[in-house]
């Protein structure tokens, strides 16, 4: 199987507990796959990879270090 999803979120809360300091938009790509590895037991393999392409440059709120990480990997396992 796989999946490609894109998502857009607007005005995001930079922290969602009601104590934010500025809002985040978010565009975001996703390329996942997931392949079933035996029957029995069922075992099956994911991995996703994400990509946002929102430039965070001109948020001096977010640590520089920090500004240009955009991109993401997520495996997982999973049984029964």
């Amino acid at each position: 199987m796989l999946y490609q999803p894109f998502y857009y979120f607007n005005g995001m809360l930079d922290i969602p507990d009601g104590n934010e300091s500025f809002n985040l938009n978010y565009a975001i790509m996703q390329l996942g796959t997931k392949v079933v590895v035996l029957q029995k037991p069922y075992i099956t393999f994911g991995l996703d990879y994400y990509q946002n392409f929102e430039n965070y440059q001109e948020y001096k709120e977010i640590p520089e270090k920090f500004q240009d990480q955009k991109t993401g990997i997520v495996s997982s396992i999973g049984w029964g």
